[in-house]
């Protein structure tokens, strides 16, 4: 033996040989031991099975055989006086050892040992061990000893034949068992093994999804636990998680330590200790775990921690999760790393380190010999999964990657992915060439505007505008209109981008889009680009400015945005009449005509004054808004625009047209004393809801009625003191205090007769 090799044999003789050491230390040293090389190892293992003295090494070399499956001729003799000496607690630890054996020799030894003349214990032991051997001798023993004289010995024995066979339909039926063994022992070897290992499978699947159901049901009452533990006594509580022998219980641990992080709560120094020790787990599932978290953590060594472990790592699940953790902390450092896991032939693997490869170029640009080494490992990569052609996941990574790094190399590589059957792989293709900005690759994106994928879609959109915007703008404004393009969200995504390119377009070119989208009707986005076409020729001093405004006046008045309509329709008359505009006269009957749409009677003063035939033309709209107004039973806007037209235009109206405005006054008051009394009877109800925030909102209606409320309210008021209804008098009586100020000297204690009088005063005009 070699100077390393006896201290090492040293070491662990003394980790089983000290009573203060832990059971799982123990039964570490002895799994190193059996998987030493050296036949010392084996000669130590050996005395310590053989030494009653010290049953936890007894334990511990035991449990670690039955694990591995892995046991030595010369363990079978201290084994078997184990399994029949008189301590009991080393009896099951040496059964499950010896059920790994596969010698005949061995399986005939513990037939012996269920035999009558034996202990019941180290019967039910051997028992055990035979239940966990696939062999014929095996079944057979335990079948004749369903006729043992002993009921527990029979029980143990069925009990034994359903766990190893699986069949469960015979319970402890011993003829049953024995009409089934007649059946099937002299089946062939191979044919009998298969059978059982039909119901072993079906067997172990139950058992896993049991398993899946308890482990579950651990976290769960674990996590509880925790949850209600003070919160002074809960590190220490996590902390025995995190170091438990139970590897369901460290994960969770390791959940709780998640969720730690995730809620952005400080983790102790002790914990993160733990963590870190968790990245050598023997648990695989611990280590991947652990790679995740101490990225979270992000402690000082964390990055030189991780590349260690990748370079002892040899599960691919951990290997994942180590690279996603260094494209988590996105260090320069860890490039060489990813660049060398890049060219792994698992492409999980390959897979991750593209992601992180693009996580740490996408924080720092790489240059120089890093970005052509980076980009060539890419590439080549790449070329392996296209020529295999499965893993689009992987493909779509190392796209993104070299989009990431952006070396022209990968130029070729983009355009292509274009062509993939991978949707998200073409997607990668296309965000690459744009970000190289290879502005002659944008022929080949344009095809695409048509592809399957609404991603893609949306994608070439982007790009194509990043690219040359202006020459593809009316292939992007097309994909605007539901006619061509059937998704809401890719529309909405060409017109953002055709808002950009526009932003910055000429007038010339927008007054193109507007002509465009006015023979489509997207009111919407021509407002926007109407908006846009009258800033650019503001800019551009156009000489066309005033029929830009008129069309975004048209437009807002059509939209029902009369009153800002009208304040373009002003400007457009404006600048038509600086320059001698033959269409003033139009554009000024569109500014009446929003002016009216607004309820602005200050159209009408400007009536007033215009020539007779323009005079005309508008005061025949001016009657036909009156008309249109009744109709819609509108009578606020007669009364308003009536009353206001009745001194302006008295001297250019004919004694007829006076008269005929007058009537629609009178005829719109009349009409609109109904609506307003019928308005204040329903408020006035209202004022009695038992709904308080019902009172308070029809007071407010009320009050902001002002005067035109009062005269309805007088009648209400009378109403109310005739039926006498205090409670309707009392809020009536305090709205028209609001409304009506100057109505004084109203007693609600007087007499019914001095209140309908005073009522009736304040009707005739009396304050």
């Amino acid at each position: 033996m070699s100077v390393a090799q006896q201290f090492e044999l040293k070491t662990y003789v003394t980790q089983l040989e000290d009573p203060a050491r832990s059971a799982r230390t123990k039964q570490e040293a002895a799994e190193l031991l059996l998987s030493r090389p050296y036949p010392q190892a084996v000669a130590v293992l050996k005395d310590f099975l053989s030494d009653p003295s010290n049953r936890a090494a007894q334990i511990a070399v035991a449990e670690v055989v039955a694990a591995r499956g892995q046991g030595h001729d010369a363990f079978v003799d201290p084994l078997m006086k184990m399994l029949t000496g008189a301590e009991g607690s080393v009896r099951m630890p040496a059964a499950r050892a010896l059920s790994t054996y596969k010698d005949p020799a061995v399986t005939e030894r513990l037939i012996v040992k269920t035999g009558a003349g034996n202990d019941r214990e180290i019967r039910r032991a051997a028992i055990a061990a035979l239940e966990r051997m696939l062999d014929k001798s095996s079944v057979d023993a335990l079948v004749r000893l369903l006729r043992d004289g002993d009921a527990d010995i029979r029980a143990a024995s069925a009990d034994a034949l359903t766990r190893l066979t699986n069949i469960r339909t015979f319970g402890r039926d011993a003829a049953q068992w024995t009409a089934w063994w007649r059946a099937n022992k002299d089946k062939p070897r191979t044919e009998w093994l298969a059978d059982l290992a039909d119901n072993l499978g079906r067997e172990k699947v139950r058992l896993e999804n049991e398993n899946v159901q308890l482990r579950d049901r651990l976290a769960r009452t674990l996590k509880l636990l925790y949850q209600t533990t003070p919160d002074v006594q809960r590190e220490a509580l996590l902390l025995g998680f995190l170091r438990d022998g139970l590897s369901d219980v460290r994960l969770v641990g390791a959940a709780i330590v998640n969720d730690t992080v995730a809620a952005n709560q400080q983790v102790s120094p002790e914990v993160r200790s733990q963590v870190r020790l968790m990245l050598t787990d023997p648990d695989w599932r611990l280590r991947r775990e652990a790679a995740l978290l101490v990225a979270s953590l992000a402690d000082d060594e964390t990055l030189q921690m991780l590349l260690a472990r990748l370079k002892a790592e040899n599960i691919s699940g951990v290997r994942v999760a180590v690279l996603t953790a260094l494209g988590q902390l996105r260090d320069p450092k860890s490039l060489e790393a990813l660049v060398a896991e890049v060219a792994s032939d698992d492409d999980q693997v390959a897979t991750a380190a593209a992601a992180a490869l693009a996580r740490v170029a996408g924080r720092q640009p790489l240059g120089g010999a890093e970005k052509s080494s980076a980009a060539k490992a890419l590439l080549d990569r790449y070329r392996i999964a296209a020529r295999r052609g499965n893993g689009a996941a992987l493909r779509e990574a190392l796209l993104t990657a070299m989009g990431a790094v952006g070396d022209k190399q990968c130029a070729d590589a983009f355009r292509a992915a274009l062509s993939d059957p991978a949707a998200t792989v073409r997607l990668a293709g296309v965000n690459g060439l744009a970000g190289l900005g290879q502005a002659d690759a944008t022929k080949a994106l344009a095809a695409l505007v048509k592809d399957s994928d609404r991603g893609v879609r949306q994608a070439v959109i982007v790009a194509l505008a990043r690219l040359d915007g202006d020459e593809y703008l009316s292939l992007i404004l097309a994909r605007t209109d539901p006619a061509v393009e059937p998704d809401p969200a890719v529309r909405q995504q060409a017109w953002n981008v055709a808002m950009d390119v526009l932003s910055g377009a000429e007038s010339a070119t927008l007054w193109t889009v507007v002509q465009l989208l006015g023979k489509r009707g997207d009111a919407a986005q021509q407002l926007k680009v109407l908006q846009m076409l009258v800033e650019a020729m503001k800019q551009e001093d156009s000489p066309r400015l005033g029929e830009g405004l008129r069309q975004y006046g048209a437009a807002l008045l059509k939209a029902g945005r009369a009153a800002e309509a009208a304040t373009q329709l002003a400007e457009a008359v404006t600048q038509l009449k600086a320059r001698e505009s033959k269409d003033v006269p139009d554009a000024w009957l569109e500014w009446f005509d929003a002016m009216l749409a607004a309820d602005n009677p200050a159209a009408l003063k400007a009536l007033a004054e215009q020539e007779d035939e323009l005079f005309t033309k508008a005061f025949g709209r001016f009657l036909g808004k009156l008309e249109s107004a009744a109709r819609e039973n509108k009578w606020s806007t007669v009364v308003l625009l009536s009353n206001s037209a009745a001194e302006p235009l008295a001297p250019r109206l004919t004694e007829t047209q006076r008269a005929d405005l007058d009537k629609r006054l009178t005829h719109g008051r009349a009409e609109l004393a109904k609506v307003e009394a019928d308005r204040v009877h329903k408020l006035v109800g209202q004022l009695q809801a038992a709904d308080e925030s019902a009172r308070k909102t029809a007071a407010a209606q009320l009050t902001a009625m002002g005067d035109r409320a009062t005269a309805p309210l007088l009648v209400e008021l009378r109403a109310a003191v005739t039926a006498e209804r205090a409670e309707v008098e009392k809020a009536i009586v305090g709205v028209l205090k609001v409304v009506a100020p100057k109505l004084t000297g109203y007693d609600p204690a007087a007499d019914k007769a001095e209140r309908l009088k005073r009522i009736d005063q304040w009707a005739q005009g009396a304050p």
